[in-house]
């Protein structure tokens, strides 16, 4: 399966992409792992052995034609992953080394939309702002933080005013 290229969909799911066409993995079972198209129309699907090396049982019939942004996807789904896991490193620093590093025909408005997919899921996965005092003072009664209150010239952190 020197052919297939493994990626994840924007839900952290197994793909297998095969000639510009996105699979997700439908069953495992004791024959190997069913793999069909990501177009629930289609009907296109292939069985292959459990250590996704051979290919058993194929039915390549799309009805559709192949995505052409495909390239685009994954590298927006594996920026999306690191902003999530990265959280101390710049937006702006992720995508600039991931561009960089992958040799992708990606024009100007492909990476102003990454950026924009990872702003929009580093802001989603960070607590919102507080917008006044209490909120501060709520948020840091919910952070785990760690305080030296035992000892005799210790600091309180969180006195209210």
């Amino acid at each position: 399966m020197d052919r297939f290229t493994k990626a994840f969909n924007e839900k952290g799911k197994p793909l297998l992409i095969l000639d510009e066409f996105k699979f997700r993995k439908c069953t495992i079972s004791k024959n190997g792992i069913k793999w069909r198209c990501t177009i629930k129309s289609c009907t296109s699907n292939f069985l292959c052995d459990v250590s996704e090396t051979v290919l058993l049982k194929s039915n390549f019939d799309h009805n559709h034609e192949a995505s052409s942004n495909i390239n685009r996807q994954i590298v927006a789904n594996s920026l999306k992953r690191k902003a999530i896991d990265q959280v101390t490193t710049r937006p702006l620093k992720l995508i600039r080394n991931e561009v960089e590093s992958s040799a992708l025909d990606l024009t100007l408005n492909d990476v102003h939309s990454i950026g924009r997919s990872v702003y929009r899921t580093r802001r989603k996965a960070l607590p919102p702002l507080p917008k006044n005092v209490t909120e501060v003072h709520t948020a840091l009664n919910n952070l785990d933080t760690n305080t030296y209150k035992e000892l005799k010239n210790g600091i309180a952190l969180n006195e209210k005013c």
